[in-house]
């Protein structure tokens, strides 16, 4: 939504567009303000945009600041005795560290833009009033 604005966007709008309350999506607007994905503004005419250009941020760099790692450790504790179970830890860590690198590299090679596109087209619906094509 933010990526074809044509002006400061507020949270209601962005909470209705995807279905969340505005506090939720102002937790997570703030995270990306944060990092200096996203501008804001407050007042009446407030609400937030892209600091950059939509084709010019990659989705890696959305993921990054919400990513608690793709696959979680085992709460389990192996048994000393169980080869397989002693090795499984590191194992399973590295098999989560390659997971994690292809899914930063993914994400890498697509924009906010790509997905707006992709979003719009697949919708079959014109931009809302107050926004344009991405």
């Amino acid at each position: 939504l933010l990526a074809a604005a044509d002006d400061w966007t507020t949270s209601e709008r962005v909470a209705a567009s995807i279905g969340t309350t505005a506090a939720h999506v102002r937790q997570l607007l703030a995270r990306l303000a944060e990092v200096g994905l996203l501008e804001t503004r407050e007042g009446r005419a407030g609400g937030y945009r892209l600091a950059r250009r939509p084709d010019a941020i990659a989705l890696s760099e959305v993921y990054r600041v919400f990513d608690d790692g793709v696959l979680a450790p085992s709460p389990c504790t192996p048994g000393a005795q169980c080869s397989v179970g002693v090795g499984m830890p590191r194992a399973f860590d590295e098999l989560a560290a390659r997971t994690h690198d292809a899914v930063v590299a993914t994400l890498g090679q697509e924009t906010i833009a790509d997905v707006a596109r992709r979003a719009l087209r697949v919708s079959r619906m014109p931009p809302p009033p107050g926004f344009h094509r991405v």
